[in-house]
């Protein structure tokens, strides 16, 4: 029997761990803003960086997110997605 995945709140993701959104609570406004950030349903997000800010891969965006204690984000944890690469590309800085 195949065990569906966990919901829980994107702020208990930990680095690495990835999830698809399922839900958005809280007020009208607040929904409405983390949407135009592009946190929408069925969005899938990975954590490059937990705590508070949390730092967001969402394709080749990063967002730098910090909800607002009357706002929950619930993720679908997607399991065994690897850990996010470093970049390897050569650095500009001497």
């Amino acid at each position: 029997m195949i065990c569906p995945a966990p919901t829980v709140p994107l702020d208990m993701l930990r680095s690495g761990e990835a999830g698809q959104v399922t839900e958005i609570l809280g007020d009208v406004g607040s929904v409405n803003r983390i949407e135009e950030m592009g946190l929408r349903r069925g969005t899938i997000i990975r954590v490059l960086q937990s705590g508070s800010p949390l730092i967001l891969a969402h394709g080749n965006h990063r967002l730098c997110f910090r909800p607002e204690p009357s706002t929950t984000v619930l993720v679908d944890l997607i399991p065994g997605e690897p850990a996010p690469m470093r970049d390897s590309s050569p650095s500009t800085f001497a």
